[in-house]
């Protein structure tokens, strides 16, 4: 590795978030949040020449509700929504390899992702049930849907089964 390539990274991120919870005995019934975030990213490559930038602000709300079923048995069902805004975006490079695959498709494939507009929309239930003081076997799955400037909108669906302990 040279010691000549110098290089400066700059990297802000902000965030503001909210959450409230409607509480019933020990646990809550209804979780709302919202939260607005700011990204800023600018690299600067001095040797070789070369820059990677963007901003974007982003904001989001979510709601969940809790259903206590027995004394042991747990089921929930949320929905969110979150969009981001590009703000602005730079990548050039002037360096020696310019046609190499990544100065030609990898960071502008990178600078795509974080230079687009999204607005993602998901739903998401589960169901725990306790075995033990402590243990909690349960399911879980989500839906979400992506649209997004830099490519076709997409859907997504997940699934698991999860042990807590």
């Amino acid at each position: 590795v040279s010691k000549a390539i110098m290089s400066r990274y700059n990297t802000l991120q902000a965030d503001l978030r909210y959450d409230c919870f409607l509480t019933e005995g020990d646990s809550y019934r209804w979780q709302f949040s919202s939260g607005l975030d700011y990204t800023l990213k600018d690299d600067e490559y001095l040797s070789p020449q070369s820059e990677f930038s963007y901003s974007a602000v982003g904001a989001q709300v979510q709601a969940r509700r809790q259903f206590l079923l027995g004394s042991s048995s747990l089921a929930w069902i949320g929905t969110s929504a979150r969009v981001r805004k590009a703000l602005g975006s730079l990548y050039s490079y002037s360096g020696v390899r310019s046609e190499s695959r990544v100065v030609k498709e990898w960071y502008p494939h990178d600078l795509s992702i974080y230079a687009s507009d999204y607005l993602t929309l998901a739903l998401d239930l589960g169901y725990s049930h306790t075995l033990k003081e402590g243990i909690s076997l349960g399911v879980k799955a989500s839906a979400k849907y992506l649209a997004s400037s830099s490519a076709r909108s997409r859907s997504f669906i997940d699934a698991g089964v999860f042990l807590e302990f």
